[in-house]
């Protein structure tokens, strides 16, 4: 599975502590149910000593205790699936169908088992995307019409095209905003303020319906719009 290295979406994996198997990874959480970003698990990792990220040969199951059971993949029901954090690169990509639905696929860098939702081969998940269109109102997106966008994404025996997608982080406001521009542009949701720790989130600016706060967690900037009811 490829992973939003900023999301803490993985269980706690370090190698390095299993002196037989330097590559046998011990997964650890300090609670059940613990998840983690890329991030804070290098972080972890680095306190211990000899510990490190790396592409792991497997878990070390006597390590591991209660956090065991977060390393569990279940192909038939997708919402059991725990996945731990390595160094090896993923690559995503996007298979467009004729009619415009589109899929998310993923190529990790090792040889591991993609579960089918995201499998190249056995995807089936397809999704409406809002596609740009054109002056007669048709949507544009690529088809083997035209060589699959001239030839930006590989055609497919299936006629599907293969397209590789890239994350794009940028500025949305660079003002204050109203709330009716918090609702409309704003499309990720997140805890009030005051479920975090005390100091995890301080207040930038405010306005009479909207209060800005920025969270400065790991070398990274999160801004979070609150809007009043």
């Amino acid at each position: 599975m490829c992973a939003h290295p900023k999301m803490p979406v993985a269980t706690e994996s370090c190698c390095g502590l299993n002196t037989n198997n330097p590559t046998k990874v011990h997964v650890g959480c300090e609670y059940l149910g613990e998840l983690v970003s890329y991030n804070s698990n290098t972080q972890r990792c680095s306190s211990i000593t000899g510990a490190n990220v790396c592409d792991d040969s497997g878990v070390d199951t006597n390590s591991c205790g209660e956090c065991c059971r977060q390393v569990s993949v279940s192909t038939s029901s997708p919402k059991d699936n725990f996945f731990h954090w390595t160094n090896a690169s993923c690559k995503m990509q996007l298979k467009v169908q004729i009619g415009g639905l589109a899929a998310i696929v993923l190529y990790p860098e090792q040889n591991a088992t993609v579960i089918p939702y995201v499998n190249p081969d056995r995807q089936i998940n397809y999704i409406s995307l809002p596609w740009p269109k054109d002056v007669l109102g048709d949507e544009i997106f690529p088809t083997m019409d035209d060589d699959c966008g001239n030839g930006t994404c590989a055609l497919l025996q299936n006629w599907t095209c293969l397209c590789d997608a890239n994350v794009i982080e940028s500025l949305v406001f660079s003002e204050m905003p109203t709330r009716d521009d918090v609702l409309t542009r704003l499309k990720i949701g997140s805890f009030e303020p005051d479920y975090f720790d005390i100091g995890d989130y301080k207040i930038l600016e405010s306005s009479t319906d909207v209060d800005v706060y920025t969270c400065e967690a790991l070398g990274t900037l999160q801004t979070q719009y609150s809007r009043s009811p």
